[in-house]
């Protein structure tokens, strides 16, 4: 179980750090805007953490609700970990929007899938 969810996790990081990579390429270059920059990666991100919601759902033998708000909880804690410790950030309103985003998207994200396809 844990091996599963620290793969999903390593997964969906480097999905997220190559997607962001790719946008701080063309936003070098003047392609995107500053507001059009911010809203591709906060999108880009949202994608990535309900794809990892389907990837864990698929795997994980719990309800598709439960699989869904556990890999979420375990996303806010390590962003809110990171943000705490590297950051040295308060909370702000968008921080706390931010992590409900994650949540949201992780659990449907999980919702969606159809388990009776997939063996357990």
């Amino acid at each position: 179980m844990l091996k599963m969810i620290l793969k999903n996790i390593g997964y969906t990081l480097l999905s997220i750090i190559i997607v962001i990579f790719i946008l701080n390429i063309f936003y070098y270059f003047n392609l995107l805007s500053d507001k059009i920059m911010n809203l591709f990666m906060i999108i880009t991100s949202l994608l990535c953490f309900f794809i990892s919601g389907r990837l864990f759902t698929k795997k994980d033998k719990s309800k598709k609700i439960i699989s869904g708000l556990k890999i979420g909880i375990i996303y806010d804690i390590l962003f809110l970990i990171i943000t705490l410790i590297f950051l040295r950030n308060t909370f702000s309103p968008f921080n706390i929007i931010y992590y409900l985003l994650i949540l949201l998207s992780t659990i449907f994200g999980s919702i969606t899938i159809n388990k009776e396809n997939y063996k357990t």
